[in-house]
């Protein structure tokens, strides 16, 4: 945009959109990455706790089993 500018071809208004949108798709790239981050930590926290039931369920069955 800078050059367009240097040109004549834009004006600074425009240029300073330009850097604006920019900077925008810059700040939705990172809180993109941070979501998924978030969203991949929420899946392995659910899954370890679903295991961990599980296992927890397994152990009291066979305590029972054994008890009897």
């Amino acid at each position: 945009a800078m050059d367009k500018y240097r040109e004549g071809r834009i004006s600074i208004v425009e240029v300073i959109n330009a850097q604006l949108y920019h900077q925008q798709a810059k700040v939705n790239y990172i809180q993109s990455k941070l979501n998924a981050q978030v969203a991949r930590s929420s899946y392995h926290r659910v899954n370890a706790a679903s295991l961990y039931n599980k296992i927890r369920k397994e152990e009291n069955d066979e305590i029972q089993e054994s008890n009897k």
